[in-house]
Parts: structure tokens; sequence; C-alpha cells
């Protein structure tokens, strides 16, 4: 499997598996030699490092999921529905997500929370939910990153399945204008 070939041996401690109630533990382990943790953790500025980690964790879930933009094959007319185990693995980091998006000091980590929840909810094809969480917390958040049309994408693709889908172009069309990376998935998810 994917999983096993990345995160099986290539580390010997993946940041994925940090406790992120107890981030101090990582200066015990070979993650502290990484330039970025030491930092984070020496600062201190463990509400960053925490996203990391959860970040990392979101990967090592969603790696099953990556899409190749050079196959012909429409990621938005798609239902790439997850194992169960997978559904709930998911499902656990949505609930992470929405505890840490609550501790998040500012609209920057806010944002990286709120693309992660969208993203979560996209692959467990919750579409009401993945629409609703960009409206709540990717939309109005004032931090100025790709990801806000990273999620766009995401969102797109929600509203393309809720049958929505002259307001699914528009923002696939913002996402084509505003956003070089995704740009091949955009245009794959027009109409």
């Amino acid at each position: 499997m994917v999983k096993n070939l990345l995160y099986g041996n290539d580390f010997e401690f993946n940041l994925a598996d940090a406790d992120l109630d107890n981030l101090s533990q990582l200066k015990e382990t070979p993650a502290y030699t990484q330039p970025v943790v030491r930092y984070l953790l020496d600062k201190p500025d463990y509400e960053t490092l925490a996203y990391l980690v959860f970040a990392k964790q979101c990967e090592r879930e969603l790696v099953v999921f990556t899409y190749n933009e050079w196959g012909s094959q429409n990621e938005e007319e798609t239902d790439n529905l997850p194992s169960e185990e997978t559904r709930m693995a998911l499902n656990n980091l949505l609930k992470t997500a929405q505890t840490q998006i609550a501790k998040a000091p500012n609209d920057f980590l806010r944002l990286r929370y709120g693309y992660q929840m969208v993203v979560l909810t996209r692959y467990l094809n919750d579409w009401a939910q993945c629409a609703k969480l960009y409206k709540q917390y990717v939309e109005n958040n004032t931090a100025k990153s790709v990801l806000r049309y990273w999620a766009m994408q995401h969102y797109g693709t929600a509203l393309y399945h809720l049958d929505k889908k002259a307001e699914a172009d528009y923002h696939f069309a913002m996402v084509y204008a505003n956003c070089d990376a995704k740009r091949v998935r955009a245009w794959l998810g027009f109409e």
C-alpha cells in the first residue's frame, strides 16, 4: 500500500506520530533535529507546531486520495469512497481540527485548520458539511494564502455534488484565474 511505502521506514520518527497534547516530548525524539521543529519548540510556538503535526496526520490519511491531474478521470465526477477504517480516521481528524481551530490564536492558523476541515469533509464525501465549513472558516478569513483557492477548489467540488453546478463553475473559474497550481483541476471541474 502507498501509505506504508511513504511512511514505513523513511524516518526514525514521523512528526505525524507526535501527541498534540504533549508537544514538548518532541525534544526527546529525532524530530528535534529538524530545524523548524527545533525553532518552534525553542521559541516556543506550540500553536504552529500543533498545526504542523496535525497537517502531517492529515497527509498520512489523505495520501490514498492523491489525484493524478494528468489522468483522464474528472475528480469532481468521482465518488472515491474511503474504507471504513479511513472514514473513522478522517472523522477523528475532523474532530481534532474543530478543537484546534477554537484554540488558534490568529487567522493564519485558522485558515489552515479551515482548509484541512474542508479537505477532510470533501474526501468523506460529506458535500453539505464541506460547503458549510468553507463558508464558516475559509471564505471570510483575512489571511492571505494560496490555501484560499485550494479550499475553493474543494468547495466547487462540493457545490457540483450538491447540484449547484453554475455556482460550482463560478468557483472553478475563480480558482482557474487565480491559482496556477490548481488550474488543471479547476478546468476539469467545469460543467
